[in-house]
């Protein structure tokens, strides 16, 4: 296998998702990636997250794009960095020096003070500029990396994430010890949230799901206190019950008008509600409450390295377990039929595609 540097050649071919339509992703076979100076990752886990499936739904949209940003691997050829072939790393989604993506042509020829892609608009696997990890090999910023401890696997790295997406909200949040909250989604970050919470001190932890099976399966692992239909037409008297001195906070992990609506009319006088589901469509409030009974709304996207990190760090201490989260394995060849179960029976928690394939 041979990995360009400075005017060699790629010779090697490789495996590549990419979008080609509304609700289809084909598995191609693609040169290697052509870098000068940067780490190529010989992928061994990616997660599936929410934003893949809605970008595959509506793919004509996305074509040409490489997806998958939740991934771990090993270091299959270091380039200029600190890194030693066969280092297991995690990958974080961001280019969080500024470094030269060493993939643009003025990188391939050296000339990496006009690096064309040193910007990333959204992240690994969003963008055109910035092929992501549905495939067997890929490239990233150097530090865009961190090195795995033997104590970690790449299973659980691959989850880092979507944890760091909800320890983010965590601490925009500025919980209190004694918090009484409520989380809306029962997906792997709400259900990381409800984690986080609990280690920065919620009293009452109440979450609501309206998948059956998400809902069973986060009562049989016990991170919350209680868990809720979000359907049943009864929920807000039941949230009400469970919380009868007032909610002190809620986190919004799904982003739908009605629930959000529900968790601003039941918060507390001065009470916070951290936004973390994104919607893609305008969503209408309670304006005029939220401001007379001065509630707070803060926003919270994605991550900062330092909540990498933090992840990291936990997951070493055995301080959180993400390895539970995990409900399903499929190959990367099979990610156009594992995306058709997502989006048809909706009861994982996490996928994870393994990329190293025979």
């Amino acid at each position: 296998m041979i990995a360009l540097r400075k005017g060699a050649c790629i010779s090697m071919l490789m495996k590549q998702a990419v979008w080609v339509g509304d609700r289809k992703v084909e598995i191609r076979q693609v040169p290697m990636p052509e870098v000068n100076g940067s780490p190529i990752i010989r992928v061994t886990d990616v997660g599936i997250c929410g934003s893949d499936v809605h970008f595959w739904e509506e793919g004509s949209q996305h074509l040409g794009v490489h997806a998958g940003h939740e991934y771990s691997g090993i270091i299959y050829d270091p380039g200029s960095s600190s890194f030693q072939k066969g280092d297991r790393v995690v990958g974080y989604t961001q280019n969080p020096k500024n470094e030269p993506c060493g993939r643009c042509p003025n990188c391939l020829v050296g000339d990496f003070d006009r690096c064309t892609n040193r910007t990333v608009k959204i992240g690994i696997g969003s963008e055109l500029e910035h092929p992501g990890a549905f495939a067997e090999y890929v490239s990233w910023f150097p530090s865009g990396m961190f090195l795995l401890p033997d104590s970690v696997s790449n299973e659980e790295a691959a989850l880092i994430e979507p944890a760091a997406v909800a320890l983010h909200a965590m601490s925009l949040s500025e919980i209190k010890p004694g918090a009484n909250i409520l989380i809306l989604g029962g997906g792997i970050i709400g259900q990381c949230v409800a984690e986080w919470a609990r280690m920065y001190g919620a009293s009452t932890i109440v979450l609501t799901e309206t998948n059956k099976k998400k809902i069973e399966f986060i009562r049989n692992i016990g991170i919350v206190d209680h868990v809720l239909n979000g359907r049943d037409p009864e929920v807000e008297k039941q949230i009400n019950a469970l919380l009868p001195h007032g909610m002190d906070m809620f986190f919004d992990c799904v982003a739908v008008e009605g629930p959000f609506n529900m968790a601003i009319r039941n918060l507390k006088r001065g009470g916070t509600g951290v936004l973390v589901g994104v919607s893609m469509h305008p969503v209408s409030f309670d304006y005029y409450s939220t401001v007379v009974y001065q509630k707070r709304l803060q926003g919270s996207k994605g991550h900062v390295p330092t909540d990498f990190q933090a992840v990291l760090a936990a997951l070493t201490h055995h301080t959180i377990d993400l390895k539970k989260y995990i409900t399903r394995r499929i190959r990367l060849s099979d990610l156009q039929q594992g995306l058709e179960q997502i989006r048809d029976q909706g009861d994982d928690v996490k996928v994870l595609v393994k990329c190293m394939e025979p």
